[in-house]
């Protein structure tokens, strides 16, 4: 599935999200539906630009979606995870644990 970055024009503070849609209408469509649209002003002020590094991968865990998220220089707000050049995947699981606790069917 196609992967796309969303955001609100007006609100660069509210971050962005990663969705996975086949169209560019349905991405918006989750756009909407996520919590960074409370930030938004209008539904003009939403939106959803491809962003194909992430293609094909709608089926990863949370965590190992937040991994790659972090391995393609992403920051996350209040929670600072290990210095991304600098670091092994490893500590970054460590680093994912104690900030969030395990997740089922990952490494420990």
């Amino acid at each position: 599935m196609k992967a796309y970055i969303g955001g609100i024009h007006s609100n660069d503070d509210a971050g962005n999200i990663i969705v996975f849609a086949k169209t560019s209408k349905e991405a918006i469509k989750l756009v909407l539906h996520d919590d960074i649209s409370d930030y938004r002003e209008s539904y003009i002020d939403v939106y959803a630009k491809r962003y194909p590094a992430f293609d094909g991968m709608e089926n990863l865990s949370h965590g190992e979606l937040m991994k790659e998220k972090w391995r393609d220089g992403w920051r996350f707000f209040d929670n600072y995870p290990p210095e991304e050049s600098e670091s092994s995947d490893q500590d970054f699981y460590d680093w994912y644990n104690k900030t969030f606790g395990l997740w089922e069917g990952e490494p420990k």
